[in-house]
């Protein structure tokens, strides 16, 4: 891969970085894989139910019958909201009267077209017309059949695992992970399904007569599509179309802003062009923040904003949301870790920790973060708000765990203990009772081990720098952004000396450094720095883990190492 990519004109260090990061089978389409064209993008028509998808979709555009647009609380969800109603009222001159919102509450209703979202749209007096799910509804076959007895047809646009063909009384179910499906890419997010359902209904609308020819095309809402596959964690390494369509929605961002990206820069102080850790690491989290601790609209309203004024108060909201995530989220990680640890310590392969006082809305971002810790796939479960002896749980994987079949393997060998379920590869939700949480414990352990992954903490790196860090090597990685899933941030090891520590943060859980590394000083930041047997001391020789960086102050930009792991030679 090394050769085919120097080959190509790649220079040593990015030719590295590639053949870490793609498949030997891929050198043969590198250049497509690194820089695919819009050309390349897959379109709609091999996609299952597309067709059905779109003729009930037309129809009701034309009929002007009312759509209900109902997505995931999520960041993926969220932005697929944005494009769906973009798509309804700006291109397809849909009536604002006729869209309406329904996003489930991810605490009190939990995830999917659940009972509670439900409950709702009938009790607001929808009896007919069509619903769209983005992000979810192909394991939520019993609500949609009370829709369908109310008169409201149902089209699914999901990514998520799906028995069959997909909920029975679904009107149409588009999702390229189907077992009959054609479609080529399995690894696209539930926005950029939602994405192309509607590129084939503006075709159709055109094809009828219905609109004219130079109707827009979606472009426009290419900044949602990037900014929900990035946040989602789908994979940037075996899927062309989330690196496409990542790297056109940033362009887009970064040269057409919209004013929630305008007022994402000013309240986070952001100086450059924003690049995919912009969005996977400061705007995913913003826009989903609102959704952890509360109900998920404000994100909506924050990306369709058409004021700068009206966008600086959503992100003002959302930005608020996210510190009070932080808060819930470090106090929820720190008793998981000691669940988690006693649970290594007893010889666990899967951690699946039950935090009887904990929070819905963060713990599936701290189940990653234990999965980072202990390298082993993790559940972490906590009440359901409002529904006593009901349970929530968010699963995330390591690298060859599947979790959508583990939670197949747990509903098959105790029928009835998982009250509702779902996900992919790599995360997942679940119901379930609070009686019933020692035996998923045991039967997610019995899956780990069945998996034959290996479990323990890894981390993976591309080896050493090149030579001493230069703004030359900034440039050299940030030709192959995006960075994602699968395509992360290069991860640079080597040893270094430590000229300068010194704590920094609320409760000094950062430390500031100075180091020398290869004859050149640079600083260096650490974040969340663990519990070490050892002292960080000035003139120590260390090895050192660390992303390569640039920081701006005051129009001033510095190169910077991001410090990943620090131990001693």
């Amino acid at each position: 891969m090394e050769e085919a990519a120097q080959s190509l004109e790649y220079t040593p260090l990015q030719s590295r970085i590639i053949s870490g990061r793609l498949a030997e089978q891929q050198a043969v389409s590198l250049q497509r894989q690194i820089r695919p064209q819009m050309s390349e993008l897959d379109g709609p028509d091999s996609l299952p139910d597309i067709g059905k998808a779109v003729e009930r979709l037309t129809r009701a555009v034309v009929d002007r019958q009312p759509i209900l647009v109902c997505t995931d609380h999520d960041a993926d969800g969220v932005s697929g909201h944005c494009v769906v109603r973009t798509a309804l009222m700006d291109n397809f001159a849909h009536p604002p009267e006729l869209t309406h919102s329904f996003i489930s509450h991810r605490m009190k209703e939990g995830y999917g077209i659940s009972e509670g979202v439900v409950d709702r749209i009938l009790a607001a007096g929808h009896d007919r017309g069509v619903l769209l799910s983005v992000d979810q509804g192909s394991s939520d076959e019993p609500r949609i059949a009370r829709l369908a007895d109310a008169g409201i047809d149902t089209v699914v646009t999901d990514h998520h695992g799906v028995e069959g063909s997909g909920p029975p009384s679904a009107y149409a179910c588009v999702n390229p992970v189907r077992e009959d499906s054609r479609f080529p890419d399995k690894f696209v997010a539930g926005c950029h399904v939602a994405w192309l359902t509607m590129a084939a209904v503006r075709r159709e609308l055109i094809r009828i007569g219905r609109l004219p020819d130079d109707t827009p095309h979606l472009h426009d809402t290419l900044p949602f599509v990037a900014l929900g596959t990035t946040a989602d964690c789908v994979s940037f390494s075996r899927s062309r179309n989330n690196r496409l369509i990542v790297q056109r929605g940033l362009h887009r961002i970064n040269h057409r802003p919209d004013p929630c990206w305008q007022a994402l820069r000013e309240i986070r102080k952001l100086d450059g062009p924003m690049t995919s850790s912009t969005l996977g690491f400061l705007a995913g989290p913003m826009v989903n923040a609102q959704g952890r601790v509360d109900e998920a609209m404000v994100g909506v309203r924050f990306l369709l904003s058409v004021s700068l004024a009206e966008a600086r108060k959503y992100a003002g909201l959302l930005n608020a949301a996210n510190e009070e995530r932080k808060e819930i989220q470090e106090a929820m990680r720190l008793l998981a870790m000691d669940e988690a640890s006693r649970q290594v310590a007893r010889g666990a392969a899967g951690l699946a920790v039950w935090l009887e006082a904990g929070h819905s809305g963060v713990h599936g971002v701290v189940a990653s973060r234990l999965v980072e810790a202990f390298g082993r796939p993790t559940m972490c479960i906590s009440p359901k708000q409002g529904k006593p002896g009901i349970v929530t749980a968010s699963a995330r994987a390591v690298p060859g765990f599947h979790v959508r079949n583990a939670f197949a393997f747990i509903d098959e060998s105790y029928p009835g203990a998982l009250l509702a379920w779902g996900g992919h590869e790599g995360a997942g939700g679940l119901t379930a009772r609070e009686a019933d949480i020692p035996a998923i414990q045991a039967l997610w352990d019995q899956a780990v081990i069945d998996s034959g992954v290996d479990v323990g903490p890894v981390l993976m790196t591309d080896g050493p720098l090149p030579g001493p860090p230069d703004f030359a090597m900034i440039t050299e990685i940030e030709c192959l952004q995006p960075y994602g899933r699968e395509f992360d941030a290069p991860v640079f090891s080597q040893e270094m000396k430590l000229v300068e520590a010194r704590p920094v943060g609320q409760g000094n859980k950062h430390v500031k450094l100075t180091v020398e590394l290869a004859g050149r000083l640079i600083d260096g930041i650490w974040f969340n720095v663990p519990s070490i047997p050892w002292s960080i001391e000035p003139g120590m020789r260390v090895r050192g883990v660390f992303e390569l960086d640039t920081n701006t102050f005051r129009g001033e930009t510095k190169l910077q190492l991001l410090i990943r792991h620090i131990e001693p030679v």
